[in-house]
């Protein structure tokens, strides 16, 4: 990364936008369509194998790399 005078890397860049979107739509009203899928649950049935990751898990990673609470 030196040889290309790259201070950050590009995990804390997402980390960072991922986070700053969060606290955007956070504070959006509830009945706003960003918001709705945020805190949405999905009924149906549920595949084999792993669960899919959420974007609201990506989002609790982040927040305990940085060490901020949710």
């Amino acid at each position: 990364m030196k040889e290309l005078s790259i201070e950050r890397d590009i995990i804390s860049v997402i980390q960072c936008r991922r986070l700053t979107y969060f606290g955007h739509v956070t504070r959006r009203d509830k009945d706003r369509l960003p918001y709705m899928p945020l805190y949405g649950y999905i009924h149906g049935y549920q595949g084999k194998g792993r669960p899919k990751k959420r974007w609201i898990d990506n989002i609790r990673e982040d927040c305990i790399d940085i060490g901020i609470p949710i």
